[in-house]
């Protein structure tokens, strides 16, 4: 349908995945069933989940790995991981996650050819976001979809025009604006505001790709699911 029907990807959103494919949400939002299409060599990042999940390879081969918090997760950003099993499944095997720091995995297509896994996904506990995390650094980054991140940076630049004015003035009984500063010409006056505007913006923008190229590598065999 997906190739034979244009409309039928025009009417797909723009999500956290570009290989992702939504084939069917209940209309309460209870659950939501959706496609990967997995190229050779593909793998994703390690994340958690909103909600619980069962996935399903339907074509090929999929291998995952999962892995468990060893940290509190209390500090802010950051993380220490355990590897705690790793598997291959083939058509009609299936996995499952659960919920935040209860399902983190990373999946890949382990093959020289394509894959697909048909994924469903429960009500999520926590909306709008998942979370990215890199054992080799032990940092965990906070990830929207495009139109959720939008709305995101207009909450936060509303924010910050409303905070602006009164962080300015007190700003600026200690620092002289940079035209007062001796050799200034008088038509750099206002740099400063600009340049802490985008630095703030610079700050916001940072973001993980959540897809990466992975050379094909033996697994250590199916085992249980957690």
């Amino acid at each position: 349908k997906m190739v034979l029907e244009p409309a039928a990807i025009a009417r797909q959103k723009t999500g956290i995945w570009p290989n992702e494919f939504t084939l069917h949400r209940a209309p309460d939002r209870s659950f939501v069933v959706l496609a990967y299409i997995w190229d050779a060599g593909l793998a994703d990042i390690i994340h958690d989940h909103g909600s619980w999940g069962i996935i399903g390879t339907l074509v090929a081969k999929l291998g995952e790995r999962k892995y468990e918090r060893i940290d509190d997760g209390r500090r802010e950003g950051y993380c220490e991981l355990r590897e705690t099993s790793g598997g291959v499944f083939g058509p009609g095997e299936t996995t499952f996650v659960l919920p935040l720091d209860e399902g983190l995995h990373a999946m890949h297509n382990p093959t020289d050819g394509v894959a697909v896994s048909v994924n469903v996904y429960g009500k999520t506990v926590r909306p709008g976001y998942i979370r990215f995390f890199d054992p080799a650094r032990r940092t965990v980054t906070r990830t929207y979809p495009p139109q959720t991140l939008k709305e995101v940076l207009a909450v936060k630049t509303l924010a910050a025009i409303v905070e602006r004015p009164r962080v300015f003035r007190k700003a600026s009984a200690h620092v002289p604006p940079l035209s007062a500063r001796p050799g200034s010409p008088p038509e750099v006056e206002g740099l400063n505001e600009g340049a802490d505007a985008l630095t703030g913006a610079s700050r916001v923008m940072s973001a993980s790709p959540s897809l990466r190229r992975k050379r094909p590598e033996k697994s250590p065999g199916r085992s249980g699911s957690r």
